[in-house]
């Protein structure tokens, strides 16, 4: 049991998807615990397909979203996140 830090950032967004990326420190920030990305799918409960976002979630996803400076794949990210912390 320890006091942590989660911070979580947008990182990709599609019509339908949004990923998102979530970092767990300790409660100094000086060690990474855990790296996790998550993927958000937009989905109609009664057609059960996913559907696109509305004009006002995507607005509001582009304000917020913060994408990776290069498209790399989850273990790569893990490794410069390694070597820079």
């Amino acid at each position: 049991m320890e006091v942590v830090i989660i911070e979580t950032q947008l990182i990709e967004l599609t019509e339908k998807r949004l990923l998102f990326e979530a970092l767990m420190w300790n409660k100094d920030k000086t060690t990474l615990k855990a790296i996790m990305w998550g993927k958000l799918v937009h989905y109609n409960l009664t057609t059960q397909r996913s559907i696109a976002h509305s004009e006002e979630l995507t607005q509001f996803f582009k304000q917020v979203v913060n994408p990776l400076p290069i498209k790399i794949s989850f273990e790569e990210r893990i490794r410069s996140i390694k070597y820079t912390t």
